[in-house]
């Protein structure tokens, strides 16, 4: 995604090019990736690719509990995790959040990641069609999966 933005981008909003911004943004990217998406795929979607729907793992649930809150941290006094303008971060850590939501992940406890939430999926470009239609497919496939099918 950074090389598709650096190279087809309009201009370096969603990946800074000042070194310091683009650290921050490169950090809730490897967050991303090292800890909040991999505790959404170590607790619920190994599950659903076993076909096990009703087993969790109660140490993995901790380990996303706990992404949240960092998450929820990141954001403390600001608009978007990697700062008050919409990054490339946010458009990836959206997927993991709305796909622990989908599961039923309840972020009332983290009203911060909440908030940012709504936002993104009001002001980033093509939310919809990017993430909101597929979204609404995989919640389907959770569904399916929980019946059996």
């Amino acid at each position: 995604m950074s090389y598709l933005v650096d190279q087809y981008g309009q201009d370096d909003s969603l990946n800074p090019r000042n070194p310091e911004a683009r650290a921050l943004v490169n950090q809730r990217l490897y967050f991303d990736l090292g800890s909040l998406y991999a505790s959404v795929y170590a607790y619920y979607i190994t599950v659903i690719l076993r076909r096990e729907t009703d087993t969790h793992d109660p140490a993995e649930y901790e380990k996303l509990k706990e992404a949240f809150q960092i998450l929820n941290g990141f954001l403390e006094g600001q608009e978007y995790v990697a700062g008050n303008n919409l990054t490339i971060a946010d458009l990836t850590l959206v997927v993991s959040v709305t796909t622990a939501e989908a599961f039923g992940f309840d972020l009332g406890e983290y009203p911060n990641v909440s908030d940012w939430l709504a936002r993104v999926q009001t002001s980033a470009p093509g939310y919809e069609k990017a993430n909101g239609e597929p979204l609404e497919m995989f919640r389907n496939v959770i569904s399916q999966a929980a019946q059996g099918i």
